[in-house]
């Protein structure tokens, strides 16, 4: 794997963490956001498409997360190909400190 993709892989992953749990600005991501992108949350009716849809999720998940919490971070796979895409799967375990 090129090492120069897989540091770029790396900081846009954790640009996207940091939208995601950190309440960062979704302007971060929107210049490398496909709209060919998906994913699935934890509910039933929480399946994305685009960005619009990860704002969506996103903004949901920031209205019932607690201000007090941990998590840690399990990779799973991570593929990047060669047409400057990649294919990256984590686990997220969340600690609620009450």
């Amino acid at each position: 794997m090129d090492t120069n993709k897989q540091e770029s892989l790396d900081q846009l992953f954790q640009a996207f963490i940091n939208v995601a749990l950190h309440n960062y600005s979704f302007s971060i991501l929107q210049d490398h956001f496909s709209e060919e992108v998906m994913g699935y949350g934890t509910a039933e009716d929480e399946v994305l498409h685009g960005l619009k849809g990860f704002k969506w999720m996103i903004e949901r998940q920031r209205g019932q997360m607690p201000e007090d919490f941990t998590y840690t971070r399990h990779p799973v796979f991570n593929k990047i190909f060669d047409n400057n895409s990649a294919i990256v799967v984590e686990e997220i375990e969340f600690k609620i400190n009450a």
